[in-house]
């Protein structure tokens, strides 16, 4: 079994600092205040630039806001706070079958965290924004990478919209209830299983990898 986990929200509580860039980056383009829990939360999908236009950035502005956002990402030291019990349940995925990160954020800002949090050797592959911007691609890509069918394969995540890659690549889902999005908004999604806290994750999982 392949078990794809989601970073942001799911591994790694980074809401609060994105939230912060994305800030700093619009005011630099005279946009100050523009982006908070509530609005971003109200998303449906948590890419960049689908909440930067969701929440008000004009088209005018898109490109200098979208490249002094990722300047600041490269550039400011993320978030290292995991939620409490993931590294258990990230240990136990790895022990349970094949372990890999899908994420929207750099490969290499994802590494940096796992390797601060001495998980680099648990994760074997991240595939991130450097490789593609669909999800729904990265998917297929670490199924087909490990060689484990789509239908052995997992991808665990916080929004709406990781349900939603997992539908269209023919995955199974876990939405998780600690991240972007509400129990409520992850439901609406029809995700296989929704799970509260990390420790029924742990659980789900050896359950599933049987």
């Amino acid at each position: 079994m392949l078990f794809a986990f989601d970073f942001d929200g799911v591994i790694v509580d980074s809401l609060d600092h994105n939230i912060s860039l994305m800030n700093r980056a619009a005011n630099e383009q005279g946009l100050p205040g523009l982006f908070n829990r509530a609005k971003v939360g109200a998303c449906d999908t948590m890419s960049w630039e689908f909440v930067a236009r969701r929440c008000g950035v004009p088209e005018n502005l898109f490109e200098p806001y979208s490249k002094c956002l990722f300047e600041l990402l490269l550039s400011v030291p993320p978030e290292t706070r995991l939620f409490e019990g993931i590294p258990g349940v990230l240990r136990s995925a790895r022990a349970l079958g094949r372990m890999v990160v899908v994420t929207s954020n750099f490969e290499s800002l994802t590494h940096d965290v796992l390797t601060a949090n001495g998980l680099d050797d648990v994760v074997e592959r991240v595939i991130g924004a450097e490789t593609s911007r669909c999800k729904t691609d990265k998917l297929r890509l670490a199924s087909e990478t490990f060689g484990v069918p789509l239908a052995d394969t997992v991808k665990i995540g916080d929004c709406i919209s990781d349900i939603m890659h997992a539908h269209e690549a023919g995955v199974r889902s876990i939405a998780v209830g600690w991240g972007f999005h509400s129990l409520e908004q992850l439901i609406t999604a029809r995700p296989d299983v929704v799970v509260e806290t990390p420790g029924e994750l742990h659980v789900l999982l050896r359950e599933w990898a049987r």
